[in-house]
């Protein structure tokens, strides 16, 4: 039998399979990660040719080689829990977020069964605890209600949910050879989740105890963010001013500035555009704005998001970074980092500590800590388990697909 498991992230998206020749994960040409990203092309945008969008690996590689601009889309993962986004206009129709959402879902199913074969249509599908920031039971309903209708659309039938980092507990059991108590942190693109249970060889084929989950929509993007406050929202004209007709002097609203991932992506439309150009023309400082329309015009978002990541990265393993885009160019510290996204990662400890709480779990109790996700990297986030738990409990490893391995483990053991 065929077990499979579907991690759709944030950022990245993975495909498992648990058949008689062991666990595999679905490749893409030289990778096993499928960005979780769509791309319209110009002649798409303007309308002009029925709109089929590109994603993950061929996407990326159409965006930077295409002549003009089109509609780059990233994060939509980050929308499910709200109802502040419904549909944006592309090609002069809607699309509503489960089209979208569901755009990538069906090209990686057509991608991964070209490696894999056939997929079936009883995937065991992961989740966040919380699809929002803060704990929201209609939130969570309608995150899973709109990723149901999407996986259907995309020809995934009717999916099984299993918290995200459950799954990953179940990848971090294969490696050991006697029972633990496991606490899990799963950092994502979107969110930070944790749960423990108990695993080792007593518990393997059989249902686990789980002994608490908690979550909140906090995580890679929210740090992104951060940088892109820090290093570029001060060039593109956030906090500038323009002159009005009457002669007053006014801040520009700074809710034209949209500067996350998911709010970028949806962003570049002819009413934003248009308000920015108003704006631009009476301008204090009209060269820092017209870097932000040129941004938006030329669809850079996924470039910024590539120089965010590349001096986030950096700096999770050194202690200083060159931060570059467009005419920005700037030496950045690891202690400037943890200094703008101490918010967030105080959110993630408040988390953390409501958790154990809850639990009743001592830092005594609880044999291993098994951190997974790509903003697990990061020093400030590693070091909340550190302090508690001490470092030689913290294990790690494979922290880009350990959830999809765990979901298709799952789907093993509950026979899907």
């Amino acid at each position: 039998m065929r077990h499979v498991g579907l991690d759709f992230g944030t950022t990245n998206s993975a495909v498992s399979l648990l058949d008689d020749s062991g666990l595999r994960l679905a490749h893409y040409g030289d990778e096993d990660l499928y960005r979780s990203v769509l791309y319209f092309d110009a002649e798409q945008v303007d309308g002009e040719v029925p709109a089929a969008p590109l994603s993950g690996p061929d996407a990326i590689r159409e965006y930077f080689e295409a002549d003009d601009s089109g509609r780059f889309i990233q994060s939509t993962k980050t929308w499910l829990g709200s109802r502040l986004f419904t549909f944006t206009t592309i090609a002069r129709r809607p699309w509503y977020l489960e089209d979208l959402v569901a755009s990538i879902l069906r090209n990686l199913r057509r991608a991964a069964q070209t490696d894999l074969g056939p997929l079936g249509l009883r995937p065991v599908v992961g989740r966040p605890v919380n699809f929002t920031a803060t704990p929201d039971e209609e939130a969570n309903a309608l995150g899973e209600e709109r990723l149901v209708k999407a996986l259907e659309m995309a020809g995934w039938g009717e999916p099984n949910f299993v918290f995200e980092p459950v799954a990953a507990a179940y990848h971090y059991e294969r490696r050991l050879s006697k029972d633990e108590l496991v606490l899990i942190g799963d950092f994502g693109g979107g969110t930070s989740d944790f749960c423990a249970l108990r695993v080792g060889p007593s518990f393997q084929d059989s249902e686990h105890e789980i002994l608490g989950t908690a979550g909140v929509a906090v995580a890679g993007n929210a740090f992104d963010s951060r940088i892109v406050q820090a290093l570029v929202a001060p060039h593109v004209g956030l906090g500038s001013s323009y002159r009005t007709e009457f002669g007053r002097v006014m801040e520009i609203p700074a809710s034209m500035f949209k500067l996350r991932w998911h709010e970028l992506s949806v962003l570049r439309t002819p009413d934003t555009l248009r308000a920015l150009r108003d704006y631009h023309r009476t301008a204090l400082q009209p060269e820092r704005l017209q870097r932000y329309i040129d941004l938006l015009e030329e669809d850079l978002a996924y470039r910024l998001y590539r120089a965010v990541e590349s001096v986030k990265i950096e700096l999770s393993r050194a202690s200083e970074a060159q931060f570059t885009f467009m005419d920005v160019s700037q030496r950045v510290l690891r202690s400037d980092l943890e200094s703008w996204i101490a918010p967030e990662v105080g959110r993630i400890e408040s988390c953390l500590d409501g958790f154990l709480a809850s639990t009743g779990l001592g830092a005594d109790e609880v044999d291993r800590v098994f951190l997974t996700g790509g903003s697990s990297f990061i020093p400030a986030v590693r070091n909340l388990f550190v302090e508690r738990f001490g470092a030689d409990a913290i294990r790690a490893g494979e922290e880009l697909t350990s959830v999809a391995s765990g979901l298709a483990l799952i789907a093993r053991d509950r026979g899907a």
